[in-house]
């Protein structure tokens, strides 16, 4: 802390002159902590400080600054901690004595004008088949917003251990305290695959890296498809069918319901294994076949709906003994 930083003029009373060390941290955080500082201002009334008494962080190697030469007697002061925008982030007040040279520690506090700063990046469970290549969006909600929602692109969001130099995923501007979070990850249809709520903390004049393992909300349910003309049962090539509308029904909450259009076939089996929230649900399946055939499974004659459960981050494959629902045309 050899850097000087005074140009003295007054003082008082019988003490000896000397130097006044100030050393500083930041409501108990380094200035490695805190990067988001940029300048610390000092004002002593009476006195003219040196670059107009702002300075670094780290002077000399040491957080703190020397200022040479006061007369004796006491002195006012005031330190703030300043952003990169000149905003005062950090401030403290109070009086040294100097009867010779003197040591000053002051912990300084968050001002009103405070803020941290966080990057919110993710990771996909390991070995999952949805990645990247297949979701859209990454919705972020901060302290449970109803109207504001930031929304990345999944590449923009995702974690790469590999880059150990910069801050990664999303950045926010946020209040020192403590942050909850919902992660939100979809695809272009809108289906959501992936849910994170947690919490985090942010402090003052710092700038951290949060990271989120993103959880699976939904899991697979297999279906397999049969379709009948009243005379035969068809598969989807004998019936014309190339797209099946499946309709999936909260057996729980029968208002909600979840529709999806998938192929008609899935690795030369006459079914579909499609995404689905957790829960248990009826199944309504409709389609149209050659010469514009509609086919479904909730006419009045049909055979009971089947009833499926998914589990989030569960995804059997779909199978020749898998659910069969057969389509019943006119």
């Amino acid at each position: 802390m050899s850097a000087s930083g005074c140009i003295c003029v007054t003082g008082g009373g019988n003490n000896n002159p000397g130097d006044i060390s100030f050393t500083w941290t930041f409501n108990g955080r380094t200035c490695m902590q805190s990067q988001d500082i940029t300048t610390i201002f000092i004002q002593i009334p009476g006195q003219t400080l040196q670059n107009d008494g702002r300075y670094g962080c780290i002077n000399g190697g040491s957080p703190g600054i020397k200022l040479l030469n006061f007369r004796g007697g006491p002195y006012t002061y005031t330190i703030t901690a300043q952003d990169s925008r000149g905003v005062g982030i950090f401030q403290a007040t109070g009086t040294v004595r100097v009867n010779g040279d003197v040591v000053e520690m002051v912990d300084l506090k968050p001002t009103g004008q405070a803020a941290g700063t966080a990057f919110v990046a993710v990771t996909i469970p390991q070995g999952s088949p949805v990645t990247c290549e297949y979701l859209s969006a990454i919705d972020i909600t901060l302290d449970n917003a109803t109207t504001v929602t930031t929304t990345s692109t999944c590449n923009a969001a995702l974690y790469n251990p590999n880059n150990t130099t910069s801050a990664q995923g999303v950045q926010f501007t946020l209040t020192p305290g403590q942050h909850t979070i919902q992660i939100d990850a979809r695809d272009a249809a809108n289906i959501y695959y992936y849910r994170k709520v947690s919490t985090f903390t942010v402090n003052a004049a710092e700038t951290t890296q949060q990271i989120f393992s993103l959880d699976w909300l939904v899991g697979t349910v297999p279906i397999r498809f049969g379709f009948s003309n009243t005379i035969t049962q068809l598969n989807c090539a004998q019936a014309g069918v190339t797209e099946v509308q499946i309709t999936f029904r909260d057996t729980t909450t029968p208002t909600i319901e979840y529709v999806q259009n998938v192929p008609c076939t899935l690795n030369g089996i006459d079914g579909y294994t499609p995404y689905i929230d957790a829960g248990t649900y009826q199944v309504f399946v409709a389609a149209i076949g050659t010469g514009g055939a509609q086919y479904n499974n909730f006419r009045a004659t049909s055979p009971a709906q089947p009833i499926v459960t998914a589990q989030a981050g569960v995804f059997p494959a779909l199978q020749s003994n898998s659910t069969l629902t057969i389509l019943s045309s006119m």
